[in-house]
């Protein structure tokens, strides 16, 4: 869903559309943030039982570096358009769901390690 909200946030600026409809997007953008960030923790703490803690470390340093960066990078595109925040958007949405498919490797079946 991020990946079709950053992809139409950029069409929408670059087609200089009105406040409603950018703020929508970003709103479809924002919504899975609740659902995703609880549900990726508890699947990397899944996937290290016995190294809870570093996963759990390492899962809210990755968490907080790309807080920092985001706006960064955003604040990199000046102050006079949203392109910058929309290119940023969906950047990150692109950035993340190639994370997913390098790591997560969905389409390999793996063992619980909770049953090893």
């Amino acid at each position: 869903m991020p990946v079709w909200a950053g992809t139409a946030l950029i069409l929408l600026v670059t087609a200089h559309a009105d406040l409603p409809w950018i703020a929508g997007t970003l709103f479809l953008t924002a919504c899975p943030v609740g659902m995703v960030l609880p549900t990726t923790t508890a699947l990397c703490l899944q996937r290290a039982p016995h190294t809870a803690g570093s996963a759990s470390a390492l899962v809210g340093t990755t968490q907080f570096l790309m807080g920092a960066l985001a706006p960064a990078l955003t604040g990199l595109g000046g102050q006079s358009t949203a392109l910058a925040m929309a290119v940023s958007v969906l950047g990150l949405a692109l950035a993340a769901t190639g994370c997913f498919l390098a790591l997560c490797r969905p389409w390999k079946s793996a063992s619980d390690p909770l049953t090893q």
